[in-house]
């Protein structure tokens, strides 16, 4: 009977060896299969004396993995997502802002140059309606790239609700595959292919987040956030869900509610980097918002200077110039709600920062923290101004514990229009002329005359006579009142009556200078000049509009130039780990058609074994009949 038993245990384990293999050849092809092994091994011998073998026990199919790759392919695969997700929305901004026919420098570019066209040639109609054009075409540059950043924002809101939603369905397979797996190793059964699918489901979870997995007696998994929370318990999985950012509209927040939250929702702070096509999704929001703020301080800047020179000079009908361009206003808003409010607005345009601000009011300081930075200035009252702009209570005065986010710059881009569309309102001409007097006998002269602002005085045609009575002071009149008396400043200017006279040479006692409103203004060019120049000016943090302009293009071409490297270098390593996963647990079609040789020949080893068992007991039975 031992006889039997030997070889109807080889005949098992040979028989469940050829079901493994032909399962692994089966599934070769099968996206995260695991290859399986039977693990067998020598039955127990027993007996009096002498003990004989019992043949072969089987203990059990393994799957044939190694945990250290696995989780490191789940990194891989993560750090991968993030990086080929950030790159491909990196390298669309870079290309917006360095388009050439898109660009904003290329726009402003032409703009100034129409203003140098029409400076040559001041009452021509045909270069008046050239700098309008352009200056259309300029502001509708800034509109065009500001609406096609909010798209992208859009897109990518609409990319982390649809991850959001994918790792929740996943989350719930995972749980599902969890309580099988643990009925059926409490049954004693070793679920392969179940843990093959779970292991798949993690794999696809690591694509939009970095997780990280518990295991549990039971074999369940337990899996974790990097922010801690738990994304699947043993009681089931949580939800991650996208909430709108209260502190920067039109972006999004995630926050996660189940049974380890009471089912309330908690927030994931949005400095927690969560890894995978998430993260990377997360972080593009900031970049977007970043870029929409630098672009709208440039709209902003660019268009208040050029408003300011503008109105400081005179049009061809011999009036005051008007604001060339439409400017937005700051926003602000309540975080947290209550009844109050902030009044704010721009002081310098040349001061403003490419940031947003949060001002937090506890009922004794307000404390304003520059979101970009991160740096924090507190006061006791309001209003107060910094980085040119002016914070005030509005029509409610803020009340304790309310927060508000300050937008100044933000819809910049945005907003910036046309205002102009008559060529003679073109400001090209400055509002006086200054002459020397006849009879001057000193060495003075003039080398220049602008006029004062950023606003224009409303006395500044009044005709004002100068009569020097040494060579720095001299006495003057305004539209013929009293005599005042000034000096010339350090610079050699005389300034006055909202203009600034700059002069060389020196006067002599007796010298006159005479300055009155320009009445024969139409080939005058003096303001374009001015106007000309603020293309190479430094209003905007110490920078030019050119440098300023480069130096975001700088920001997001080094942006995307790194993200190409670090896309490059996860992508091969995500390679490289895989292989290495592949060659433990993928199935080796050679190796499964050797297996599959040897079970057959184990298997036709052991019918043999029991044929001669039978052929043993047909003679003990015979003998016993004789």
């Amino acid at each position: 009977m031992s006889l039997l038993n030997v070889g109807t245990s080889g005949l098992a384990a040979a028989n469940l060896g050829l079901t493994t293999v032909s399962h692994n050849i089966a599934n070769v092809n099968t996206p995260g299969y695991s290859r399986q092994q039977v693990v067998q091994r020598a039955a127990v011998a027993g007996g009096i004396g002498l003990f004989a073998g019992k043949g072969v026990e089987v203990v059990g199919i393994q799957r044939i993995t190694n945990q250290f790759l696995y989780q490191q392919a789940n990194v891989a695969t993560s750090d991968a997502a993030s990086s080929n997700m950030q790159l491909g929305y990196l390298n669309r901004i870079a290309d917006l802002l360095t388009n050439d026919e898109s660009s904003i420098p290329g726009a402003i570019n032409r703009f100034f140059s129409g203003l140098q066209d029409l400076a040559s040639r001041p009452a021509s109609q045909t270069e008046r309606q050239t700098v309008l054009s352009r200056a259309q075409s300029m502001a509708q540059r800034f509109n065009e790239i500001d609406a096609q950043l909010q798209t992208m924002s859009a897109e990518i809101v609409n990319q982390i609700g649809s991850a959001a939603a994918k790792i929740n369905a996943t989350a719930v397979g995972i749980a599902q595959l969890n309580q099988q797996i643990a009925l059926q190793q409490g049954n004693g059964i070793t679920p392969n292919d179940l843990l093959d699918q779970r292991d798949n489901l993690v794999r696809e979870l690591s694509q939009h987040l970095k997780v990280s997995t518990v295991n549990q007696p039971d074999g369940r998994i337990n899996i974790f956030l990097t922010s801690g929370d738990p994304l699947v318990m043993s009681d089931g999985p949580s939800r991650l869900e996208v909430q709108a950012d209260p502190f920067n509209p039109g972006s999004v927040g995630l926050s996660t509610s189940g049974s380890s939250t009471g089912g309330a929702s908690r927030i994931i702070l949005s400095t927690v980097d969560l890894g995978g096509g998430i993260s990377g999704l997360m972080r593009l929001q900031s970049d977007i918002s970043n870029a929409r703020n630098e672009i709208g301080r440039m709209a902003i800047s660019l268009s208040s200077q050029i408003n300011d020179q503008q109105t400081l000079g005179q049009d061809l009908n011999g009036q005051a110039g008007a604001a060339m361009f439409r400017i937005s206003t700051p926003k602000s808003f309540s975080v947290n709600g209550g009844a109050g409010s902030l009044d704010v607005t721009i002081t310098s345009s040349s001061a403003l920062k490419a940031s947003d601000y949060r001002v937090d009011y506890d009922g004794i300081n307000f404390t304003v923290t520059r979101l970009s930075d991160g740096n924090q200035t507190s006061y006791t009252s309001l209003p107060q101004t910094l980085d040119g702009i002016r914070i005030a209570a509005g029509a409610t005065a803020p009340v304790a514990g309310q927060i508000f986010v300050v937008q100044p710059v933000r819809d910049g881009a945005a907003v910036i229009s046309s205002l102009i569309d008559n060529p003679t309102l073109v400001a090209a001409a400055l509002p006086v002329n200054a002459t020397l007097g006849s009879s001057n006998t000193g060495t003075v002269s003039i080398s220049g005359l602008s006029v004062n602002g950023p606003t224009r005085s409303p006395t500044i045609t009044q005709p004002v006579q100068i009569s020097f009575t040494s060579s720095t002071n001299f006495n003057y009149t305004v539209n013929g009142g009293p005599t005042q008396t000034g000096s010339i400043n350090g610079n050699g200017e005389i300034v006055v009556n909202g203009w600034t006279l700059k002069l060389s040479g020196t006067p002599a006692v007796g010298d006159s200078i005479s300055v009155v409103a320009n009445t024969q203004g139409s080939g005058d060019n003096r303001n374009l000049i001015i106007m000309g120049r603020l293309a190479q000016s430094s209003f905007i943090d110490g920078n030019s509009i050119t440098d300023a302009n480069g130096r975001l293009i700088s920001t997001f071409g080094n942006r995307a130039s790194e993200m190409a490297i670090t896309a490059r270098a996860n992508d091969r390593l995500l390679d490289q780990v895989k292989q290495e996963e592949s060659a433990v647990s993928g199935v080796n079609l050679d190796e499964e058609a050797a297996n599959l040789l040897r079970y057959q020949q184990a298997y036709q080893a052991a019918a043999k074994a029991l044929a001669a068992a039978s052929a043993v007991f047909e003679t003990i039975l015979s003998l016993g009949q004789s």
